[in-house]
C-alpha cells in the first residue's frame, strides 16, 4: 500500500508510470471542445429563410452556417413535412436552392441542412411554401378607336390603333400588308402593357402583330384605312429647279388653309443640302405658312432639297396632305454690306471682301432703314415716281427714269443709279434709296442674284419682320427658333 501511494503521487508529479491505470478529471474533458476523441463540434443550421413560390417549385435563400476552411460544405439537404432527407443533385452550395417537382397550391413544411465531409449539419427551422400556377396569359386585345378588333375591319383615317395585354419585354409592330416599306410607328403607354401608335394615314393596309419576349409571334390582326374625304394642298418657294438663287432666299411653304397640327407637319418636312448648312430651321410666319432658314446664309453653289410626305398627317381635322418634293440651288455665295455712316457698300464673295463703293443713303425724315434686305428685282431701266403729297403743296415730288435699279423692300427701296447725286461717300441726301454711280449701279446689277442680301446698318428705322422674303432675316435667331412648332425652352 506505502508503494501504491508512491507511485500515484509520482504521476501526479508530472511523471508517466507505464501500466498504472491514471484517472482523469471531469474538468479537464470540458477544457477540450473538440471531446476527448477529437471529433469536431457540430455544424450549425441555416438561417433566415425566405421562401419564393413558382410553378411546382418553391426558391429558398437562406444564411449558410458557418464552418472552418478544412470541412467545407459540400451540398445540402432538405425534408419536406417532416418526410425523409434528400440531397440536391446537382450539388448546391450556395444560400440559395430550388426544390421542384411539387404539387401548385398544395403547402409543405420545409427544412434544410448542410453537409460537409465530416458528416450533416443540424436542421434549420420549418419554413412554409406553396407552389402556385401562374396565370394565364391574358388574350391581346386590338382597339381601333372605341371598336375592339378580332378580324379583318375597314376604319376611316386618324383613328389611333391601341393594344392591350402585350406582354412583359414583348412588341408591337404594324406594317403595310402589300407594302413592307410602309412603318407606322408604336410606342409603349405609361400604362403597363397597353401600346399606341399615333393617327392612321389614309388608304393603307396594314397588319398589327405581337411578338412575347422571345420574338415568337403570339397575335395579329389586319385592317385597313379608307381614302382620305379631304385633302390640302401646298405651294413651295422657290419653284424653279434650273434658275439659281441668291443665298438669302428663303423657303417658303404656303398651305391652302390653317393648320392646326403644326408640330406633325414641320416633323414631317425635310430639307437637305449637298454643302454644309449649320444651324437652320422652321418658323411659322403664318398660321398656314412656314418658312425655313439657315443662322446665317445658305451655303453657295448648293443644292437645296425640301420633302415632306403628308399623306399620313392630319393637318387639321379631316384634312390630309399632300407629298412635297422641291429643289432649288443658290449662285455665288454674294452679299453686299452697306455702312450709312460710312456712306459705302462693300461687296463680298464666301465671306470675302472684294469691291467697295462709294454710296447716299437717305436723309434725314427719308432715312434708309437698317437691317436684312434681299434683292428682289433687277430692272433696267426703272421709272421712279413719287407724285407727293395732293394735300400739301410743299411735299417733295419726283419722276425720274434710272438705267439700274434692282428693288431691297416692297416700300420702295432700291439701290439705283443715281447720277445727280454729288454726294456719294460722304453725306445722305437721298429719299430713302441707295445711291450708286452709273457705272457701280451697273456692276452691282450684273454681279447679284435675285435674293442677293443687303445688310445696312447706320440708322434708327429698322426693317420689318413682314417684309416680304427679307422679313424673315430680321428677326433674331432666338426669336426664330421660337416660331417652330417643335421648339421645345432650356
Amino acid at each position: 500500500m506505502r508503494a501504491l501511494a508512491r507511485a500515484i503521487a509520482f504521476v501526479a508529479a508530472g511523471s508517466l508510470l507505464i501500466g498504472v491505470p491514471v484517472a482523469v478529471a471531469p474538468a479537464a474533458l470540458a477544457a477540450d471542445p473538440a471531446g476527448a476523441a477529437g471529433n469536431p463540434a457540430p455544424l450549425g443550421p441555416p438561417t433566415n429563410l425566405a421562401v419564393t413560390s413558382g410553378n411546382g417549385s418553391v426558391t429558398i435563400t437562406f444564411v449558410a452556417p458557418t464552418t472552418d476552411d478544412s470541412t467545407p460544405i459540400t451540398n445540402y439537404e432538405y425534408s419536406l413535412n417532416a418526410g425523409e432527407w434528400k440531397a440536391f443533385d446537382p450539388a448546391v452550395t450556395g444560400t440559395s436552392v430550388t426544390i421542384t417537382g411539387l404539387a401548385n397550391g398544395t403547402t409543405y413544411s420545409i427544412q434544410l441542412r448542410a453537409l460537409t465531409a465530416a458528416g450533416t449539419g443540424q436542421a434549420s427551422e420549418t419554413i412554409s411554401a406553396k407552389p402556385v400556377a401562374p396565370r394565364p396569359p391574358a388574350p391581346v386585345i386590338f382597339r381601333l378607336g372605341d371598336q375592339v378588333v378580332t378580324k379583318y375591319v375597314k376604319v376611316k383615317p386618324g383613328v389611333t390603333l391601341k393594344v392591350s395585354n402585350v406582354p412583359a419585354g414583348g412588341r408591337v409592330e404594324v406594317v403595310g400588308e402589300k407594302d413592307p416599306s410602309i412603318v407606322i410607328p408604336t410606342r409603349p403607354t405609361s400604362k403597363a402593357s397597353i401600346w399606341t401608335t399615333d393617327p392612321l394615314r389614309p388608304a393603307v393596309s396594314l397588319s398589327a402583330r405581337v411578338y412575347d419576349a422571345s420574338g415568337t409571334l403570339i397575335d395579329r390582326v389586319r385592317f385597313a384605312t379608307e381614302r382620305a374625304e379631304n385633302t390640302f394642298t401646298a405651294g413651295v418657294f422657290p419653284s424653279n429647279s434650273q434658275e439659281s438663287y441668291g443665298i438669302g432666299v428663303p423657303l417658303v411653304i404656303t398651305f391652302d388653309r390653317v393648320i392646326t397640327n403644326k408640330a406633325a407637319v414641320e416633323q414631317a418636312l425635310v430639307v437637305t443640302s449637298d454643302k454644309e448648312l449649320g444651324e437652320a430651321g422652321w418658323f411659322w410666319a403664318e398660321p398656314n405658312k412656314i418658312v425655313f432658314r439657315p443662322r446665317t446664309y445658305w451655303p453657295g453653289h448648293a443644292t437645296i432639297t425640301v420633302t415632306g410626305d403628308l399623306t399620313g398627317v392630319e393637318g387639321a381635322a379631316g384634312w390630309w396632305g399632300p407629298k412635297i418634293e422641291r429643289t432649288f440651288k443658290t449662285g455665288s455665295a454674294i452679299s453686299l454690306d452697306v455702312n450709312l455712316r460710312k456712306h459705302v457698300m462693300e461687296y463680298s464673295v464666301n465671306g470675302k471682301v472684294e469691291k467697295t463703293f462709294l454710296i447716299s443713303g437717305g436723309k434725314t425724315d427719308w432715312e434708309t432703314p437698317s437691317g436684312m434686305m434681299l434683292i428682289t428685282t433687277h430692272e433696267s431701266p426703272r421709272r421712279l415716281v413719287n407724285p407727293g403729297d395732293p394735300d400739301d403743296p410743299d411735299s417733295e415730288k419726283w419722276d425720274v427714269k434710272v438705267d439700274y435699279a434692282m428693288r431691297t423692300t416692297q416700300d420702295g427701296v432700291f439701290i439705283h443709279s443715281a447720277p445727280w447725286n454729288y454726294s456719294l461717300g460722304y453725306a445722305n441726301t437721298s429719299h430713302g434709296c441707295i445711291n450708286m454711280s452709273t457705272s457701280d449701279a451697273a456692276w452691282i446689277f450684273n454681279n447679284t442674284d435675285f435674293a442677293t442680301p443687303v445688310s445696312v446698318k447706320g440708322s434708327k428705322p429698322r426693317v420689318s419682320t413682314k417684309e416680304y422674303l427679307s422679313g424673315y432675316w430680321n428677326y433674331t435667331w432666338q426669336e426664330w427658333k421660337r416660331g417652330s412648332a417643335l421648339f421645345r425652352s432650356r
